[in-house]
C-alpha cells in the first residue's frame, strides 16, 4: 500500500496545461485506461517529492499522447533528474 494517489486534480492539471477539452465520457474512459499502479510504482522510484510529482505528471501526459489527445512533441513533463532512492 502507498500513500501516493493520483487525483482528479492531477489529471486536470495536465489537461489544462495542454488546453485539452474532453467530454465527460472521454474523461471517464481516459481515467479508466490509466494504470494507476504503474504510475505509483514509477513515482516511488524517487525520494525527492518534486521528482515524484514530475514523474506522475509525465505518466499522465504519456497516457494522453498514447490516446492521441496531445502530440509527443508538445510534452512538458519528463525533465526530472534521477535521484538516489
Amino acid at each position: 500500500m502507498s500513500a501516493w494517489e493520483v487525483t482528479d486534480e492531477d489529471i486536470r492539471q495536465v489537461l489544462d496545461r495542454h488546453n485539452v477539452k474532453m467530454t465527460q465520457e472521454e474523461y471517464d474512459a481516459f481515467c479508466e485506461s490509466i494504470d494507476f499502479d504503474e504510475i505509483t510504482g514509477n513515482v516511488l522510484r524517487f525520494v525527492n517529492f518534486d521528482n515524484q510529482v514530475e514523474s506522475m505528471l509525465d505518466d499522465i501526459e504519456d497516457a494522453l499522447v498514447e490516446k492521441g489527445f496531445i502530440k509527443k512533441e508538445n510534452k512538458v513533463w519528463g525533465n526530472y533528474e534521477e535521484d538516489d532512492s
